[in-house]
């Protein structure tokens, strides 16, 4: 078996686009980690492009703001809340499904005797349902990461890739393949025989496109994000 793996788009429909035609129908199952939406200027397009394919796809907090409301996450104010709100509008009624019990939020599979476990980032099943970042910051996340029970883990949400090995489980931090600051992207593959093989796939996309969009549209907190996740 042959799975495709990526994170945190957040609106790079041109990154997208680059990853899902090197992806083609070389895979027997693609999973999205989730943030298809939010930061970037095409977050309509991105997910319904993904909503439109047998895409596997998770939900991050960018989608479940949409569906929960951006205020189940007491770190945003001010003009992050306006941004999600704008967010929410662009996807012109395109909704994601969030089912009770957060089963939308991970992915379970077992295959050749191998487990793996796929999700936006760790899970606490509160209203706003994920561990937060800061856990990376210290040994604090040895303890979350152990409590899984699979061989393999993925997870997005830390912008930055990441990787730990713990009493034998393998953790992989994908990153994000949509906030990038050149025209370089990428996702992750996972062959699965009697071994496990996961490598990561390094794309370019249409970089100048994207710049373009960035520049033609305007929506709140453009100034931060644009610098912050994009490097403009």
């Amino acid at each position: 078996m042959k799975i495709a793996v990526f994170s945190d788009i957040h609106g790079n429909y041109q990154a997208l686009k680059a990853i899902l035609k090197k992806i083609g129908n070389d895979y027997d199952m693609v999973i999205s980690l989730g943030d298809v939406v939010g930061l970037g200027p095409d977050s309509y397009e991105c997910a319904k492009t993904l909503l439109d394919t047998n895409t596997v796809l998770l939900l991050g907090n960018h989608d479940l703001y949409c569906t929960r409301g951006a205020k189940i996450d007491s770190d945003l104010q001010g003009d992050e809340l306006k941004h999600h709100d704008w967010v929410e509008k662009s996807l012109n009624g395109i909704t994601f499904t969030d089912r009770k019990n957060n089963k939308d939020l991970r992915y379970d599979l077992e295959y050749k005797n191998h487990k793996f476990s796929f999700m936006h980032f760790f899970i606490n099943n509160e209203e706003y349902p994920f561990e937060h970042l800061d856990i990376l910051k210290d040994d604090r996340y040895i303890n979350v990461f152990d409590k899984e029970k699979s061989e393999y883990v993925f997870y997005g949400h830390n912008h930055e890739e990441d990787y730990h090995e713990i009493n034998g489980k393998h953790y992989y931090g994908i990153g994000s393949s949509g906030c990038t600051k050149d025209n370089k992207t990428y996702f992750y593959s996972i062959y699965i025989n009697d071994k496990v093989t996961v490598k990561k796939v390094k794309l370019t996309y249409d970089r100048k496109t994207f710049e373009n969009r960035m520049k033609d549209i305007k929506y709140p907190d453009k100034k931060v994000i644009e610098k912050i996740f994009f490097g403009l």
